[in-house]
């Protein structure tokens, strides 16, 4: 059963997911409006899964799952990773790519290779306190006070330490 965001509990598990290039208005509209669709008829063991499906930042996807009501089972997640592998060959973009960091400068969105960080950080366009997504958040609540920090707060922290 679909539910907005909004009113989705703190404790729902969430599951982040990234494109690999931001999107078209018209990708994102119909990403959101599978999605939705995917998510009202989710279910786990024959019972409705109460959850929610959001796309972000034209760049992001958000799915929740209040597990208080009904816990998310291997077969259900891995429906819905099918659904977006789906997603993926019918739009050509990748959800599952780990190696590419996005990063907000001025407002903007950025995205870098792994390998391609340091010296980004090292010509500054990385700052201690450029907005990073951690897109390894778990809860909703944690994806609203942590799925948007600062560099120094991340996993990149480790390149400032030795920078001078």
């Amino acid at each position: 059963m679909y539910k907005v965001m909004q009113e989705m509990p703190d404790h729902s598990r969430v599951w982040v997911y990234q494109t690999n290039r931001a999107l078209s208005k018209e990708e994102a509209g119909a990403i959101q409006e599978a999605g939705v669709s995917f998510v009202s008829n989710w279910q786990a063991h024959q019972k409705d899964l109460q959850a929610s499906f959001e796309v972000l930042k034209d760049r992001f996807v958000l799915i929740a799952v209040d597990e208080e009501k009904q816990e998310a089972t291997g077969c259900s997640i891995d429906r819905s990773v099918h659904f977006l592998q789906g997603l993926e060959k019918q739009l050509g973009i990748k959800l599952f790519d780990r190696t590419q960091v996005v990063y907000m400068v001025e407002g903007e969105l950025r995205e870098a290779r792994l390998a391609e960080i340091k010296e980004k950080i090292a010509k500054g366009e990385i700052q201690k306190d450029t907005l990073t997504f951690n897109n390894l958040v778990q809860s909703k609540k944690e994806w609203k006070e942590k799925w948007m920090i600062p560099a120094q707060e991340s996993w990149l922290s480790r390149y400032f330490m030795s920078k001078t």
